[in-house]
């Protein structure tokens, strides 16, 4: 009896030595993976710590961030105006969810706005956008974001070290004023007033153009946007009157610096350190807690034992070094994508979306 025991224990030390070294093994693998992957990266020239990628501070008197954060506060100080027109049939189940979002004016005016900009606003809405836009707290509003467009710098006040609980809010604010602006713009060109039209579309472009700095993601996608935006207003513009000489220079001199691709380069790299380098820096606690609030949200998705078997997989050491390695492998190929030429394939998926869009614009307008 005493030697099968001795032999079952014997068996047992044996297997758990062997699962030991197996683990070791794995994690040396793994972490030569992401020694590798840090060495790639450094020897590019990417950067490598956050405090690289984290814009300097501004002086008060020349941060256009707060009065575009004033701007977005006085819209927000006023309540929606979310009644139905009369013979209205009822809201959509979009704008339902944006009637519970959004319970203020400038996320009502954002929503219209942005249907507006997307050719989808209601007939019956349109009066009510153009009240809304014509109203004294929104000229106030959108002439001190003027103001703040002849500011040299703009800074908002983020955390950049709270990782993916950095609260962007300055920036969506940004986005909803742009959405406002654009519309406004596309307003004032429709009803043969080029001329606001031209200085709406400059504070628009200028506006977008603050965001250069912001090294997040979001910020660049809003800024792009922006952009986006402003250029479809001049297309429309240019159709009615040309901008005076003075406008003109303006618009020559700021679209000669917007297909700049290093912000959008750079914010690939802040993306690795501000967010990635967070999520992959928490302990396994921490870790446990951030996959469930941003990856497994909706516990329907994956419930009861495969919720912790998922989660117990990417908190594995040999699992989570080879997922760290392989996403600095992908954030370093992305960079170095932004900043090469656009290939054939690229051209062929912009291409591919702008069939789809003309195609939706026509079924829209004839659906027969």
């Amino acid at each position: 009896m005493k030697k099968r025991t001795a032999r079952i224990l014997t068996g047992i030390a044996i297997v758990l030595a062997a699962l030991g070294v197996i683990y070791a093994v794995w994690v040396s693998l793994s972490a030569a993976k992401l020694r590798r992957a840090y060495a790639a990266l450094e020897q590019d020239g990417r950067p490598m710590r956050a405090d690289e990628v984290i814009p300097p501070p501004v002086e008060d008197i020349e941060n256009a961030a707060l009065l575009y954060e004033s701007a977005a506060l006085l819209l927000k100080a006023m309540p929606a105006r979310w009644d139905n027109v009369p013979g209205e049939a009822a809201p959509s189940r979009e704008e339902a969810s944006a009637r519970d979002k959004s319970k203020n004016l400038l996320g009502h005016l954002s929503y219209l706005s942005n249907a507006f900009l997307k050719e989808s606003l209601a007939e019956e809405k349109w009066a009510q956008l153009e009240l809304l836009l014509a109203e004294d707290i929104v000229t106030e509003a959108l002439a001190i974001v003027r103001l703040g467009t002849e500011r040299p710098s703009c800074r908002f006040d983020l955390d950049y070290k709270a990782g993916l609980n950095m609260l962007l809010s300055p920036v969506i604010d940004m986005r909803d004023l742009l959405r406002i602006l654009g519309a406004k713009a596309r307003l004032e060109a429709e009803a043969d007033r080029p001329q606001n039209a031209w200085d709406l579309a400059l504070t628009q472009l200028r506006l977008a153009d603050a965001l250069r700095t912001e090294p997040t993601i979001i910020s660049q996608l809003v800024r792009n946007f922006g952009i986006g935006n402003a250029c479809q207003t001049l297309q429309r513009a240019c159709g009615a009157t040309p901008p005076s000489p003075q406008q003109y220079e303006d618009f020559v001199t700021l679209l000669e610096g917007l297909d700049d691709i290093a912000p959008l380069v750079a914010s690939v790299d802040a993306e690795r350190l501000l967010a990635g380098e967070w999520v992959f820096g928490q302990s396994k606690n921490e870790l446990t807690q951030t996959i469930r609030q941003y990856v497994y949200e909706d516990e329907d998705y994956a419930p009861g034992i495969l919720l912790w078997l998922r989660i117990q997989r990417t908190c594995f050491k040999p699992a989570l070094l080879a997922d760290h390695a392989a996403y600095l492998r992908f954030m370093h190929r992305s960079a170095g994508l932004f900043e090469g030429p656009p290939s054939r394939d690229m051209w062929k998926v912009q291409e591919r979306a702008e069939a789809e869009a003309e195609a939706e614009r026509r079924h829209r307008a004839d659906p027969l």
